[in-house]
């Protein structure tokens, strides 16, 4: 029997070092994505770009920003004296979202686990308008849910 075969994959497990990149255990395979736009330049769905590693391994990525293999790290940090200031919230989710909503959908906003994508928005409204709606029909629930 192989490793595959005999053994259950690790789970995927990421811990953000002192001061340094985030050590990455427990997946195989990393790939680059980009945000589809629409015309009007919002995003409404990730496309496949490339894959950056195609082995289980760990991995340790940048979070300084001053790497040069991004999205590896190089060591970097020490150089130019990386000092992490993102913690994570200590809170249970419960304890740090608000919900909004209670019709066919209700949005739990954790505002602590956003990326700024910019996918909870467009021209024409947003998802904490759309979950506060209380004639939400299921356009609008579709909508936000893509949201």
């Amino acid at each position: 029997m192989t490793k595959s075969e005999d053994q259950a994959p690790a789970a995927a497990k990421v811990t953000a070092t002192a001061n340094g990149p985030y050590q990455v255990t427990g997946i195989r395979r990393i790939v680059w994505r980009e945000e589809v736009k629409t015309s009007e330049g919002e995003p409404i769905a990730w496309r496949e770009r490339g894959v950056v590693a195609d082995e289980e391994q760990e991995y340790w990525l940048c979070r300084c920003g001053h790497s040069a293999n991004k999205p590896f790290c190089d060591g970097s940090h020490r150089r130019v004296e990386f000092v992490a200031e993102d913690a994570a919230d200590p809170g249970s989710r419960s304890e740090r979202s608000k919900v909004i909503g209670s019709g066919v959908v209700a949005l739990e906003d954790d505002r602590g686990l956003c990326v700024h994508t910019g996918f909870c928005a467009n021209k024409v409204t947003n998802a904490w308008k759309l979950a506060a709606r209380e004639d939400l029909d299921g356009t609008g629930a579709a909508q936000l849910v893509a949201m």
